[in-house]
């Protein structure tokens, strides 16, 4: 809790727990995530690479290691050490899974995918890998290969399914897509399931497109925040990433995000934050349609909702974010604390492109719309709109973003 909350002890905390259980493994990892949390990376990094060297196959170790050698700079060799934990586990499919989390987190397809074949030779009973193969073989290229892998798979789950649908819109066979999408969209399935509809909506010419993104459910609306709120909440966050990196897996390209839940921390500055930003979701909410049962968004438009999650994102020159989602929440949004210089040669550059399929998927469909940002406002839209932002020249851009979701 103390970790998530980023609180100033965290590290005493652990210091106090490990001295009444000092071989307690998951402590000592908690530790070496509390001290890269306060900047501590040097000791950190020992103890990452003592857990690894004791206990090879636990993937969480291999993970934080991955993540403290990238943030170091080490971006060719971040991974040399699953080589030697596969070595001394051969048949340890989780730590394939976990390589290839790591490789592909960071776009290195091919890696990945040499990694889950690897992984599924050695482990033929895991069907897993050879999904993860399939995935990272067609992300890198390798469409054939992707194809013949998905037609030998006996994995039946709706997770196989929305990944062979993204290899029939990698192929431009959007119609194959919609057929294995279908069922699991309107089972009330994951918000994963209706983004990849509509990307295969929009390539079908299907007026359905219209509806699941209504022109009223983008939005930019200002935050009831006081410039003194604002700027203390700028200040606090500035504070928060000069400590943080670049997350392995998320879509941060050229910038770092924040840890934990931002608006589970102490500070009065971000609770004032996070008080705005319940007003402006209630008033995004009050100006949407009456609700639709089968829409992924209207069907809860009457629901309790609660913020799911929470961070904040700062880019530095040239960065940006990846085409992506957020499943864990119906609406996504992005509130703007720092903005890059106007540029002439790219009105929109710093700006939030929506529907732009990811770019693995190397389809030609452009955003259905660019937001420009504004300092004090915030960018509500629902969460099955892919999205990501446009490279800038100069400055930065700081933002928090958070997920809206249904009490369940």
């Amino acid at each position: 809790m103390a970790l998530d909350r980023g609180e100033d002890d965290m590290v005493e905390r652990f210091d106090r727990a490990l001295a009444l259980a000092p071989g307690d493994a998951l402590l000592w990892l908690g530790r070496a995530n509390a001290l890269d949390h306060v900047g501590r990376t040097a000791e950190a990094r020992q103890i990452a690479e003592a857990l690894v060297e004791q206990v090879p196959e636990w993937p969480d170790a291999l993970e934080l290691l991955a993540q403290l050698r990238w943030a170091a700079g080490e971006r060719q060799d971040f991974c040399l050490h699953y080589a030697d934990a596969v070595r001394r586990f051969p048949h340890n499919a989780l730590l394939y899974r976990s390589w290839c989390r790591m490789l592909a987190g960071v776009d290195r397809y091919h890696e990945a995918a040499d990694a889950a074949g690897i992984g599924h030779r050695a482990c033929p009973e895991d069907p897993e890998l050879a999904l993860r193969e399939a995935v990272h073989r067609g992300e890198a290229g390798e469409d054939g290969v992707a194809e013949a892998i998905f037609a030998r798979l006996t994995l039946d789950t709706d997770d196989r399914s929305m990944h062979e649908a993204r290899h029939w819109l990698r192929c431009e066979e959007p119609e194959r897509a919609e057929r294995l999408l279908a069922p699991i969209a309107e089972a009330n399935g994951p918000v994963a399931a209706w983004a990849l509809r509509d990307i295969a909506w929009r390539m079908l010419q299907d007026p359905r497109h219209a509806w699941l993104h209504q022109d009223t459910f983008v939005r930019l609306l200002p935050l009831e925040l006081s410039d003194r709120d604002l700027h203390a909440a700028i200040a606090v966050l500035d504070r928060f990433h000069d400590t943080a990196a670049m997350p392995i897996g998320q879509s941060v390209r050229d910038g770092s995000q924040t840890r934990g839940g931002l608006f589970d921390r102490g500070e009065a500055e971000i609770a004032r934050f996070h008080e705005a930003v319940v007003r402006t979701i209630t008033r995004y909410r009050n100006a949407l349609p009456r609700r639709d049962d089968g829409h992924p968004l209207l069907r809860y438009r009457d629901a309790p909702m609660r913020v799911a999650g929470s961070w904040s994102v700062r880019l530095m020159q040239g960065g940006f974010h990846t085409g992506h989602i957020h499943p864990e929440g119906v609406l996504s949004s992005a509130c703007y604390l720092s903005l890059p210089e106007p540029e002439s040669a790219d009105p929109f550059a710093g700006g939030l492109e929506l529907g732009r399929p990811p770019a693995d998927l190397r389809l030609p469909l452009p955003p259905v719309q660019i937001v420009k940002p504004e300092l004090g406002f915030c960018a509500l839209f629902p969460s099955t709109l892919y999205h990501g932002t446009r490279r800038f020249s100069t400055g930065k851009r700081m933002t928090v973003a958070f997920d809206v979701a249904p009490y369940r």
